[in-house]
């Protein structure tokens, strides 16, 4: 009963962080991507204390997370409970995960809602994906009027996806 409450604040919290992304401000604010690949996750198991939970391999995304410290806590939906991973294996810009480059250099989608959405690992929260689409626009990588006719060739994903990554959010 417990872990479907929890489940259940965590889905309404992913909901309502969701709506609230503006583009006008940092697109990214509240969201936090795991920086490496094979970075561990952990839990706390009484009396033992930290246990290895195993890696987060795929730069997932953490929609306003319980951060305490040096320690940034999340739902596992898979396992039912509680997993934290060290604040410092976090990256507050997809863009600066190992999982947004190798994204970049390797997932072939066709269109750049499924490019972004892979890099920024979005997929259950669009308007993330939105957002980052939106910031593509604002920074001029990617016009409107090509987000809006939705249809690129592959060179050009590559090259939006590149110029894109090349950026920093001040």
């Amino acid at each position: 009963m417990k872990s479907s409450y929890a489940f259940f604040v965590l889905v309404l919290l992913s909901v309502a962080v969701c709506q609230t992304v503006q583009a006008d401000g940092n697109p990214f604010e509240g969201c936090y991507w795991i920086r490496g690949l094979d970075v561990p996750a952990w839990y706390w198991e009484m009396p033992e204390g930290d246990q290895l939970a195993g890696p987060c391999w795929d730069g997932g995304l953490l929609v306003w997370p319980l951060v305490l410290g040096e320690r940034t806590f999340y739902f596992n939906p898979e396992y039912l409970e509680w997993h934290f991973v060290w604040t410092s294996n976090l990256a507050g810009d997809p863009r600066d995960t190992d999982w947004w480059e190798w994204s970049r250099l390797n997932f072939r989608g066709k269109t750049l809602w499924s490019r972004v959405t892979n890099a920024a690992r979005s997929k259950n929260c669009p308007a993330v994906t939105l957002a980052i689409i939106n910031d593509m626009v604002k920074c001029g990588i990617v016009t409107q009027e090509e987000v809006d006719a939705g249809k690129f060739t592959a060179e050009r994903l590559d090259q939006i996806m590149l110029e894109y990554s090349e950026l920093v959010w001040d």
